[in-house]
């Protein structure tokens, strides 16, 4: 925070003069923060305060923006001859720099002005020689006389748009200055203002400038290129005075005079610069009648001018090349021409206007073209056997696009048809054929059409024609034959497929020329599905047709293994067994007929787990004889394995009959008859109707009664016997009957 401290009373009638401070008596005051110390007044009615001293040993300098809550609103010589202060930040408040506020600050590098600067007084910043840059507000209204004189280190500075006053010498001897460029509303470049500028190359001066003052640009030796306003009619004595490297200058055709000696003008412009005029204008009149040498500026509309009158559509403005050349076919400058186009950006006709400048005057109009850009990104959208699909990357501000095809016979491309879209598709065309396009964009503006560049060729061909669906010819217990039609249209060959039940896929087995394949090292009696592709070569490149639908076979199941006859037959069934054959659809039994002297079958067993059979109904004690093969089911057709071994069975013998005899108190006797075939007898026995029956011996065939002993009286037993045929290593026991007998 900053304090006030009284000073006393001062009459400054001199600067109440200046800055309109309506009191007769201004009381000084000092207000101090961490800056420095800065004496003040009020000035307008006390609603402002004005600076007029800095004390302080700061290098860089925040001016406050209020003191005693009124903002600062002018800066008065509070900084003139400060050695020490290098950076100064003026608050937006300040509307007025006064004269010599900052004059003789040798070591200031850098100020930020306000940017409610209005006005900028009389060598405000003279002889600031260590200051490089400043950007004047555009606030800025007035910058009074010497300004900026002697700012030896200025390189940038800028000439605001809203100035109206400005005064003489703003920037004498500011020898680091490059280029100027004026946009002020002023009408005149004063005395002296760019005087010893030796480091000026360029001045840009605003269209508002009528008049150029005495030694404004004199002894900027380093200035070679000056563009005047188009109002320019005054450039007075020594304006130009020691330019000397200012070689041609291009004077406007409003100027009326130059210096005050109208007969010699190499006081104001150097002799050894080409001043070049418009021939009849009141300049030349002038240099005519004094006979003072200049160049007559060339009229560019009477030249010729050579134009590239078509180009393609970019989507932005284009801007035709061109040259004009002279009557002596030297072509001219593009330095000291302009040009303007419209109608540049879509597809149509354009026009270029091109102006001359410096050396040449008038204008010349031609027209040029915009084509549609040229079709690119071609690439395949569909590709069959009779059918093409072709897509592009769409074209902007056109009516559509032209297909063109080769013709194989002349070589050439003719248009086949027109779309809107950019993608085309073709029908009806020649399996495996090469066709060669080439796609147009154009559009239409009344009757007139614009074809962009025509497309790269685009080769593609139709695909080969699938071949016919294969058909499955036979197979064996290890391989599957299968033969398809070719195509109509000649192909290289033929990829064969087979399904894989792992990946769930088709995989490549093989690839042949012929019509047909044989798929060897299968495992019998399992379904496979194929399908065939065929395929053609072009241009050192294989293309496929499409993939045939699918198709079924099988292998032939394996010859049936182990067939048997089980022991559990009877005297009147034989059952048989065999051993299973896993993927099977089931077995087919064959019996030998004996009036037929054939095997005829007997009975379908229609699973491949089911691996037996009981033939019923039959002889007691004959051998009847036996042969199975497997098959498998593929679409409603079997397919058959080899017949197993033929075997030979026999049903058992006839059941004994059976009488019980009680021989003694605890003894039972089993009697039976002889049964033909049988080769001995089991004797059972058990002592409930729910028990189970119990071998006692087996006998031989001669032997047909047994005993039992230790029985108990009073208990009822069971007794049963089987016939025993030992047939082909097989013991076939009978039935049995059962009786009782309850011992007393």
């Amino acid at each position: 925070m900053g304090k006030k401290v009284f000073c006393g009373f001062i009459f400054l009638m001199v600067l109440m003069g200046m800055i309109g401070v309506n009191q007769t008596n201004v009381m000084a005051l000092t207000y101090t923060n961490e800056d420095g110390s800065y004496e003040y007044y009020y000035i307008e009615s006390r609603t402002k305060v004005s600076i007029h001293k800095y004390s302080g040993t700061k290098e860089k300098v925040t001016i406050p923006s209020k003191i005693e809550d009124l903002p600062v609103g002018t800066i008065v010589s509070a900084f003139q001859e400060n050695k020490t202060v290098k950076e100064v930040i003026l608050p937006t408040t300040v509307t007025m720099i006064t004269d010599n506020t900052f004059n003789g600050c040798s070591n200031l590098t850098s100020v930020k002005l306000s940017d409610s600067l209005e006005s900028i007084g009389i060598s405000a910043f003279q002889n600031c020689t260590a200051l490089k840059e400043i950007k004047i507000p555009d606030s800025v209204k007035i910058i009074k006389d010497s300004a900026f004189m002697g700012c030896s280190s200025l390189q940038k500075v800028n000439i605001p748009a809203n100035l109206t006053q400005f005064g003489i010498s703003v920037f004498k001897n500011c020898t680091a200055v490059k280029e100027i460029s004026f946009s002020a509303k002023i009408s005149e470049v004063p005395e002296s203002t760019f005087s010893g500028c030796s480091a000026l190359t360029k001045i840009i001066l605003g269209n508002n400038i009528e008049k150029i003052g005495n030694m404004a640009f004199s002894n900027c030796e380093s200035l070679t290129e000056t563009v005047f306003s188009a109002k320019l009619k005054y450039i007075e004595n020594r304006a130009f005075y020691n330019c000397k490297r200012m070689s041609e200058m291009y004077l406007p055709d409003t100027v009326e005079r130059i210096g005050s000696n109208e007969s010699n003008i190499s006081d104001s412009i150097p002799a050894s610069t080409d001043i070049y005029l418009k021939s009849g204008t009141i300049l030349a009149k002038k240099f005519d009648s004094f006979g003072i040498k200049y160049y007559p500026k060339q009229d560019i509309s009477k030249l010729t001018v050579k134009l590239n009158a078509s180009y393609s559509y970019t989507g932005s403005k284009i801007e035709p090349a061109y040259n004009i050349i002279d009557s002596q076919g030297k072509v001219l400058e593009k330095a000291h021409l302009m040009s303007s186009c419209s109608g540049n950006v879509s597809v149509g006709t354009g026009t270029i206007t091109i102006t001359g400048k410096n050396k040449y005057y008038g204008t010349a109009k031609r027209e040029f073209t915009i084509n549609p850009a040229k079709t690119a990104g071609l690439k395949i959208s569909k590709q069959e056997s009779t059918a093409l699909g072709l897509s592009w990357g769409a074209v902007k501000d056109i009516s559509g696009y032209r297909i063109m095809l080769k013709n194989s016979v002349t070589g050439k491309f003719e248009t086949i048809r027109e779309v809107i879209s950019n993608s085309v598709e073709f029908a009806s065309l020649k399996p495996g054929t090469v066709y060669t396009y080439k796609i147009v964009a154009y559009k239409k503006i009344g009757t007139q059409i614009y074809l962009g560049a025509e497309s790269n060729e685009f080769v593609i061909n139709t695909l080969p024609d699938a071949a016919a669906n294969p058909v499955f010819k036979r197979s064996t217990t290890g391989t599957v034959e299968l033969q398809w039609k070719a195509p109509s249209a000649k192909v290289k060959g033929y990829e064969v497929y087979r399904y894989n039940s792992g990946t769930k896929q088709y995989d490549k087995i093989a690839a042949v020329t012929g019509t047909s394949f044989k798929d060897t090292g299968l495992t019998a009696g399992t379904k496979y599905a194929y399908k065939i592709r065929a395929y053609i070569q072009l241009n050192g490149k294989t293309y496929y047709s499409a993939y045939t639908e699918k198709t079924d076979a099988v292998t032939l199941p394996a010859t049936v293994k182990g067939l048997k006859q089980a022991e559990d037959s009877t005297s009147t069934t034989v059952r048989m067994k065999w051993d299973i054959l896993k993927g099977v659809s089931g077995y087919e039994v064959y019996k030998y007929n004996t009036t037929s002297k054939t095997y005829k079958l007997a009975n379908t067993r229609k699973s491949a787990s089911v691996h037996s059979w009981t033939n019923s109904y039959l002889t007691p004690n004959t051998e009847y004889m036996y042969k199975v093969r497997a098959y498998v089911t593929l679409n409603g057709t079997n397919y058959y394995g080899s017949f197993s071994d033929v075997v030979k069975t026999s049903t058992t013998t006839k059941i004994p009959t059976v009488n019980l005899t009680q021989s003694k108190s605890t003894q039972v006797t089993v009697s039976w008859d002889k049964v033909e075939g049988a080769t001995g007898y089991i004797v059972y026995y058990k002592t409930s109707s729910e028990a189970q029956w119990k071998a006692l011996t087996q006998s031989t065939y001669n032997n047909t009664s047994y005993t039992k002993s230790y029985l108990k009286k009073g208990q009822k037993y069971y007794f049963s016997v089987k016939a025993v045929k030992l047939y082909n290593g097989i013991k076939l026991k009978s039935g049995m009957t059962s009786k009782s007998i309850i011992l007393k």
